[in-house]
């Protein structure tokens, strides 16, 4: 877990792992280009938190090669689901996830 977006990048690139979770609203350096800067040096499915599901953080997010979306608030199956799918679909721009809520049960 990182304390901040600089801080996010260098565990990133660090430890290589499988699959990042990364909040837009980060200190020092936004989740957007923390994620743009992970992608460049380590292909990873990047899921991002954030509290606006529309506009220019997603146009960004996507840009930068984000995976999947999960909308504040959200139950633990939303995030669940979009970690899955992400984990799947790695960087495939055709196979973003996106959730703005949980799932029907």
């Amino acid at each position: 877990m990182a304390r901040d977006g600089l801080e996010a990048v260098q565990l990133a690139l660090a430890l290589r792992p499988e699959l990042v979770v990364l909040d837009v609203e980060m200190p020092r350096l936004d989740g957007v280009e923390a994620a743009r800067r992970i992608l460049a040096e380590h292909p990873v499915p990047i899921v991002m938190l954030t509290a606006d599901g529309y506009g220019e953080v997603i146009s960004r997010a996507v840009d930068a090669g984000v995976a999947g979306f999960v909308v504040k608030p959200f139950e633990e199956n939303a995030l669940l689901a979009a970690l899955r799918t992400a984990s799947l679909r790695g960087r495939d721009p055709a196979g973003l996830a996106y959730l703005d809520r949980a799932p029907e049960e």
